[in-house]
């Protein structure tokens, strides 16, 4: 037997049968041929400079052969150093596919992914949907078995990680339900602006936020640093600050009390001119803003709240972007800003000496609002929020004190006014207060009102009376808003007060004494032109100089007359 016969007797090794039993998933996410996209036609602007410069010469090309140029001439009138065989396929193209036939047919092919297609993504986001509380490992190793399934090219660990980190973030969000649809809507979902004011004054917006600065101030005689917050209050309508306040904890319902004290009344910067209460007050729900005392304080004033929904926080947008401008304009300039420093408090710790205290940052801030920000054009508005507010403004004042009376704590005991100032001591720590208008008050009994998240300042009451009398300050503060010097000078000049005082009453006095030696003389003379009247002088007169003499006195009597009926000819 030939070997050719041997070859032919062989049986042909039988074909394997494809496994029918393997189950198909249902669904969209069923097995289907992949779709290979159409090239796309690419947009002039989107080429590269050497593309576009190929791509014009082509345009040329084609120009002149349509006007019946021969193919060597026109290589040589544009100088392109191509051959004519090239020139006749580029001419073929354009008549086939037309403009699509001009670009290079390389920039028209698209990179498709070879592991990571679109099936596998697709079974990728199912799964990313169905297991939101999976992590990407998990995920990647459901998404093998899947692939193993459908005999599909498993994709690598890193590649499917990646491919999550590169969803877009409302995906992540709807990832996480009821949740995540919620922060969407308060984070991510359009918001139409639109502005709710016509003048100034008209609907003030609050909040507080923590600052990125530490300040230092003193626990147990030993410096150490603090964080800040900051609580203020913007008009809507012109982005001016009516106030602000600093503290080194948390702000509460009586630091908000002192802050609308502040953002009510005159402020000690003539320039700033931000005073008055609003028409509407916008603040989120928390149980500073909407406190007892503010809440009663801004009923007697006709003040209406707006609170915010609850987890809204953009509402209130405009006085959330102060704070970013505060930081970028004011803070990162002053020592202490945590992005220099450090955020951890022993980074704070080694830097302590260096830090501000709470009154330099209040200056520094107050300075820069009044100085800077009330001073340059605002982006949104195109004006400067001073000249703005002053300009729209309709100033609605307290009738008195008594109703702001409610934002500060009272003191119930009567104190002294000593000539050093009035002593107030308050959880173990030793304050003096003074105030030029005390030293009229020297001795007398008088009542203070605080907030004991500020006591730079008091407020002082006749004890009597209940009557407003000053706001004095603290003596013994690290940054006192006076020294002694300013009380010996207020001394000087209270007593030169008194002498010229003095001076002026004595000499009242005397003018007094001589308007009643004038008067006791007036009454003498009454006397004796009376007596004379008695005696009859008049009957008995015998010569011409006792006739003359009776003259004068029947005048001196009808003078008498005319001042007793109050008709006077200008002579005292």
């Amino acid at each position: 037997m030939s070997t050719k016969q041997t070859l032919m007797n062989r049986k042909k090794p039988k074909k394997k049968k494809k496994d029918k039993s393997r189950k198909k998933i249902a669904g969209d996410a069923a097995e289907q041929p992949e779709v290979i996209p159409q090239c796309r036609m690419p947009r002039i602007d989107d080429l590269k400079e050497e593309q576009l410069e190929i791509f014009a010469q082509n345009c040329w090309l084609v120009s002149l052969i349509e006007n019946k140029v021969p193919v060597k001439e026109a290589l040589r009138r544009l100088g392109i150093n191509r051959s004519e065989r090239s020139v006749r396929h580029l001419m073929h193209r354009y008549k086939k596919d037309g403009r699509k036939g001009l670009f290079d047919r390389r920039w028209l092919k698209e990179a498709q992914a070879k592991v990571l297609t679109p099936i596998v993504k697709k079974i990728a986001l199912a799964m990313f949907f169905a297991w939101p509380a999976a992590g990407a490992r998990a995920l990647w190793k459901e998404l093998c078995k899947e692939c193993q399934k459908r005999n599909i090219t498993e994709p690598g660990e890193s590649v499917v990680s990646k491919f999550f980190a590169s969803l877009p973030e409302p995906y992540r969000l709807f990832r996480e339900g009821k949740l995540g649809i919620r922060k969407w809507e308060q984070q991510g979902a359009p918001v139409v602006r639109y502005e709710n004011t016509t003048f100034a004054n008209e609907r003030w917006q609050g909040d507080h936020s923590p600052i990125p600065i530490w300040v230092r101030a003193k626990e147990d005689g030993i410096w150490k640093p603090f964080r800040a917050y900051l609580s203020a209050l913007l008009d809507a309508h012109t982005r001016s600050i009516a106030g602000f306040i600093v503290s080194i904890k948390y702000p509460d319902s009586w630091v908000i009390a002192l802050l609308f004290h502040r953002a009510i009344m005159p402020k000690r910067r003539k320039t700033w001119k931000n005073q008055g209460f609003p028409f509407v007050f916008q603040s989120d729900r928390g149980k500073d803003f909407v406190s007892r005392a503010v809440a009663a304080t801004l009923g007697r004033l006709g003040t209406l709240p707006d609170p915010d929904p609850p987890c809204y926080p953009n509402r209130k947008g405009k006085v959330e972007r102060f704070f970013q401008t505060l930081d970028s304009g004011c803070l990162r300039l002053l020592p202490g800003h945590m992005d220099a420093i450090g955020r951890s408090d022993g980074a704070a710790a080694k830097r302590v000496n260096e830090l501000l205290t709470l009154p330099q940052l209040c200056q520094e801030i107050e300075r820069w609002i009044d100085e800077d920000y009330h001073r340059r054009t605002h982006s949104e508005t195109g004006r400067k929020p001073a000249e703005l507010w002053e300009e729209t403004v309709r100033l609605r004042l307290p009738e008195s004190e008594d109703d702001l009376n409610l934002l500060l704590l009272k003191d119930d005991v009567a104190r002294t006014v000593k000539n050093i100032g009035i002593d107030f001591t308050l959880n173990g720590a030793r304050h003096t207060y003074m105030s030029p208008v005390l030293l009229d008050h020297y001795k007398s009994k008088v009542r203070i009102a605080y907030n004991p998240e500020d006591l730079e300042s008091v407020l002082v009451y006749d004890s009597g009376t209940g009557k407003f009398i000053c706001e004095a300050f603290d003596m013994r503060s690290d940054n006192p808003h006076f020294n002694v010097d300013d009380v010996k000078k207020w001394r000087s000049q209270y007593r030169r007060g008194m002498k010229e005082r003095i001076k002026e009453y004595f000499e009242e006095v005397y003018l007094e004494d001589r308007r009643c030696t004038r008067a006791d003389e007036w009454d003498e003379a009454r006397q004796q032109a009376a007596k004379a009247q008695e005696e009859e002088l008049l009957r008995d007169a015998t010569s011409e100089d006792e006739a003359e003499d009776d003259e004068d006195v029947i005048l001196l009597l009808e003078e008498f007359r005319r001042r007793d009926r109050g008709e006077t000819n200008g002579e005292e």
